[in-house]
């Protein structure tokens, strides 16, 4: 009986469609069963072989077989190698020679390859096998191997390292701190930041110029086949007079089908290049996490930002960027603006811009239209939540509304470009082109297709890392209850949710409104959810589990059990030592028990990681005020000024330090800076929005002043003290939260004016400063202290009582005797 007959191309047509199905049914071992048949049938160093061993790595990488796929794809790339070092050598055979009649039959077949290997399309599998291969050595932390696979046959990498050790200084202005006090900060941030952004851009755009000069040599060439055809064409009309009519119409139909070829390879070429460039901003955002992970930071900005310009919408790159604060807000700013966004992705721009650090500049305020919106919404509900279901059926009927009117417009403006089309009139349109989201040529531009830039906002807000955002910075501006309230209802409707800056506003919020219970509860569940997902995955470490006992070790310090903070503070950087925040937490909990070199080794690991925030300078600032060391201080905190510019707590301590140095003037105009910078306008109950541009806070406290005894210290857990007997109007809850983070300013400008006898002044911002924290003893004790001072004993002695039965003070008491006893020989 005779064998039967196969078509190979079905059986492989058959082959690629189970594999489809099990990977869509997530089946990897069925997927990767048939992946290895399939590539057994293609034929080797061709095209299709290295397409079919890229979807079995990829099953295999699906299936957790990291070693497997990798070993599978750098023996293949090493045969190619091999392959190309064969064919240089051939290329010198004598032909004609009759001893080399195998060698011939080789150089035929490395020519054939070398000209697959010239294919576009073939160079982007080749990539993406690299690329492969390296996220399977991630997988198992062999940076090393990751980075030799990716910068393999990379003639650009050298040049692209020496040019990047250029800018090596662009961020951690003090590295050390010197014994002799003799430390120099004297560069600046942001024009070493747009330096590194040009050399940035100037590198990309001399290789898009590169592909564009090709593109052109490409189509002048096909062109000018085009047109050889064409005057070909034109010779034999001339030859043949009879045949003119057909010739003619022959030559029409060679022009429109020549036109046609050229428009097809130019949408060919402009896939290849998105598709490449697509790859290598995903290679450049890998090599970025390599660095990261090596602790090389320096170099895994650089491969972020320039995964960045490669294609902005490898949002990986930005996220770790922004997550990691490897960028100052400027660079950020920057790095923002140089992003060439289209039109169609300006909606992407605008959710970027709300991702980076909740400084509040005035020259920068595209990231506002999701906080307005917010605030609209939010005032729109009647029960001051957001989210509720009536309110979400309203605004869905609004909604409906609004398109039925668009779509009515919408109508209405399609007939007048039509008359415009015909009669060449200019009429104007109802709808502007700004707040529509146009529709590429290859669809076809229905109306209903046509939705304005708030509609898509209104959609897009209820996503979490959008209200993520929103939260995060409702917490830097002191709003700790609205931060709180938002993170709770995002982690309530999406329990695993494990974005790193939900979990760290959640938790602060908390911190800071003393929700002991609710902390507790919280930091249980996340330590039970990260446990069981470790050992699943196989892990036990990562940022999950960090941040959950970064949260432990936060729950004791609000409770005051230090032991225990520590403990649990070491084993949240044990676990993630590259976690700034945890290593900033552990240098406040220091801090607090009074433990400086324990402090500012925590406050310099985390200035390391968090090269671009300056709240790790400015705490080691605070910390070198409190032991007295105050020309380093002013060193550390004119860095962080450098950093950010619209932070008043850097004032603030400038101003500690102006007053420690007895320059009382120069201290009154710092903190008379901070106010300004800090200033709330007021907000009445129907205002719909916040006024953006005059908030920024930041989530550490002030270093209070005074003399002697009278001297105060808030740390970061005492920032925003108790609020049990808040008002209930929210706008007035909120105004008084932030004011009341700022009294320690206040408290110190009166201090100022006091040591320049003014005394009128100083009793005029001691009493603000009381109004704002209600029974402060200190306050009392300035309050007595001033007017002690101007001679009035009676009203001196009053504000003395108050303040002992608040608090017993000695230095209270002291002055309380002295002015009974001058109080009697007055009378006297």
């Amino acid at each position: 009986m005779a064998d039967r007959l196969y078509d190979s191309s079905i059986i492989e047509n058959q082959l690629k469609e189970k594999i489809e199905n099990a990977l869509s049914m997530h089946s990897y071992p069925t997927a990767i069963f048939f992946s290895d048949k399939l590539l057994n049938l293609v034929a080797t160093h061709s095209k299709e072989y290295a397409k079919t061993l890229y979807i079995l790595c990829d099953a295999l990488y699906l299936d957790r077989q990291f070693q497997r796929s990798a070993y599978l794809i750098q023996k293949y790339l090493n045969t190619i190698d091999d392959i190309d070092k064969k064919g240089e050598d051939y290329q010198h055979i004598d032909i004609h020679n009759q001893h080399h009649q195998i060698q011939n039959q080789q150089h035929a077949f490395y020519k054939t390859i070398k000209k697959e290997k010239e294919d576009e399309q073939y160079i982007n599998t080749i990539l993406k096998l690299k690329y492969l291969a390296a996220k399977c050595k991630i997988e198992t932390n062999e940076y090393d191997q990751c980075l030799q696979i990716l910068n393999k046959d990379d003639d650009s990498s050298e040049n692209v390292e020496e040019e990047n050790n250029n800018y090596n200084n662009s961020n951690n202005k003090i590295k050390k701190e010197s014994e002799h006090n003799n430390d120099e900060c004297d560069e600046d941030d942001e024009k070493d930041s747009n330096q590194l952004l040009k050399f940035y851009t100037k590198s990309k755009s001399n290789k898009s110029t590169d592909n564009y000069e090709n593109n052109e040599n490409i189509t002048e060439e096909s062109n000018k086949d085009s047109s050889d055809n064409n005057n070909n064409n034109n010779n034999n009309n001339n030859n043949n007079n009879n045949n003119n009519n057909n010739n003619n119409n022959n030559n029409n139909n060679n022009n429109n089908n020549n036109n046609n070829n050229n428009n097809n390879n130019n949408n060919n070429i402009n896939n290849y290049n998105k598709e490449t460039s697509i790859i290598k901003s995903n290679i450049s955002c890998l090599k970025g996490k390599c660095y990261e992970s090596m602790d090389n930071l320096k170099k895994a900005k650089f491969w972020y930002i320039k995964a960045l310009l490669t294609d902005y919408n490898c949002f990986e790159a930005f996220e770790s960027l922004m997550k990691n604060h490897l960028l100052t807000y400027q660079e950020e700013i920057s790095l923002l603006e140089k992003l060439k966004f289209s039109n169609d992705d300006l909606w992407i721009k605008e959710i970027y811009s709300l991702s980076l650090k909740k400084y509040d500049s005035p020259k920068f305020t595209f990231n506002y239209k999701y906080l307005e919106l917010y605030d609209s919404l939010n005032h729109q509900n009647n029960n001051n939540t957001f989210g509720d279901n009536n309110n979400n059926n309203n605004n869905n009927n609004n909604n409906n509304n609004n398109n039925n009117n668009n779509n009515n417009n919408n109508n209405n403006n399609n007939n007048n470009n039509n008359n415009n089309n015909n009669n060449n009139n200019n009429n104007n349109n109802n709808i502007s082109t700004e707040d529509l989201i146009s529709v590429t040529s290859s669809k076809r531009q229905d109306n209903n297709n046509l939705t304005t830039i708030n509609e898509i906002r209104k959609k897009l807000i209820e996503c979490n890392d959008i209200q993520t955002w929103i939260s995060e910075y409702y917490f830097y501006r002191h709003q700790f209850q609205e931060s709180y309230s938002i993170t709770k209802r995002i982690l309530k409707q999406d329990k695993y949710y494990s974005n790193q800056i939900c979990l760290m506003v959640n938790i602060s919020s908390m911190f800071e409104l003393q929700l002991t219970n609710e902390l507790y509860f919280t930091c249980h569940q996340l330590v039970d959810s990260f446990t069981s997902n470790s050992m699943v995955n196989g892990n036990s470490h990562g940022s999950g589990g960090a941040i959950s006992w970064y949260g432990v070790a936060c729950y004791y310090h609000l409770i005051q059990n230090s032991d225990q903070t520590q403990r649990f503070f070491t084993k949240s950087t044990t676990l993630d030592s590259r976690m700034g925040a945890s290593w900033l937490g552990f240098g406040h909990f220091f801090a607090s028990k009074g433990e400086h070199d324990q402090a500012m080794a925590a406050y310099r690991t985390s200035s390391r990681l968090l090269t671009g925030c300056h709240l790790p300078l400015l705490c080691i600032g605070m910390e070198l005020i409190r032991v007295h060391n105050l020309n380093l201080a002013s060193q550390y905190i004119l860095q962080a000024k450098d950093i950010c510019p619209y932070d008043p707590m850097i004032f603030n301590e400038l101003g500690i330090i102006e007053y420690k140095n007895s320059q009382y003037n120069e201290a009154i105009k710092l903190f008379e800076t901070a106010l300004e910078i800090c200033k709330i306008k007021s907000i009445s109950s129907s205002s719909t929005s916040s006024n953006y541009h005059h908030l920024n806070l930041s989530n550490i406290s002030f270093s209070g002043v005074g003399g002697n005894n009278n001297k105060r210290t808030t740390t970061t857990s005492t920032t925003l003290n108790n609020q049990k007997n808040k008002s209930s109007n929210n706008n007035n809850t909120t105004m008084m939260a932030y004011l009341e983070s700022w009294e320690p300013t206040i408290y110190n400008l009166a201090h100022c004016y006091r040591k320049l006898r003014k005394f009128e002044l100083a009793l005029h911002y001691y009493t603000m400063s009381l109004s704002l924290l209600p029974n402060n003893p200190s306050t009392y004790s300035a309050l007595g202290f001033t007017h002690h001072l101007q001679g009035n004993f009676d009203e001196a002695i009053d504000y003395y009582h108050q303040s002992l039965s608040i608090r017993d003070d000695t230095f209270t008491n002291v002055l309380l005797h002295k002015a009974l006893s001058l109080s009697i020989l007055q009378y006297d």
